[in-house]
């Protein structure tokens, strides 16, 4: 269930449709993969981002994510640092974040107005595609660590649909 709030809570700071033929800025890919997943598009400064720790953060969590036993003092040091690393964005490059906020309005509203339900809503979500919730997740952590930063990108857009399926367009 913590790992279902952490991937939605991260998915909520991964944002931006800019692929330029030829960038190899791990984040940039990252970024896009994501957001060519779900359709978003709000890359006007994603440039910008990139000075922002989140991908080594997205590792972390990916890795912590995929333990055996997960470690939760470390998953929610985890949620800290992509919060903290959520504020940077606001500042470095608010394009990306405002329209990441858009798209993600529904999700966030409710985790406003009613968080248990919400907290539920997602539960569901997981468990009713836990396997290919972790196969995803699995292989976003391979491919992160192999350097296909694109592709991992898409892997966890595709966790973040299953979990947040009612609250986002998949």
């Amino acid at each position: 269930m913590i790992k279902v709030l952490i991937i939605a809570f991260f998915a909520v700071f991964a944002s931006a449709r800019h692929f330029r033929f030829g960038d190899t800025n791990p984040l940039t890919l990252f970024l896009t993969g994501f957001n060519d997943q779900l359709n978003i598009t709000n890359a006007e400064d994603l440039d910008k981002c990139v000075s922002v720790p989140l991908l080594r953060d997205i590792n972390k969590t990916l890795h912590d994510l995929n333990k055996t036993k997960p470690n939760y003092v470390e998953l929610a040091a985890d949620v800290l640092a992509l919060y903290a690393d959520f504020q940077a964005m606001k500042k470095s490059c608010p394009i990306v974040v405002s329209g990441y906020q858009v798209y993600f309005q529904d999700f966030t509203n409710s985790t406003k107005t009613n968080p248990r339900k919400t907290f539920t809503t997602v539960v569901t979500n997981v468990a009713g595609e836990a396997t290919k919730f972790q196969q995803t997740i699995s292989a976003a952590q391979k491919d992160f660590e192999n350097g296909n930063y694109y592709s991992s990108g898409r892997e966890v857009a595709i966790a973040t649909g299953i979990a947040l399926k009612g609250y986002i367009a998949v």
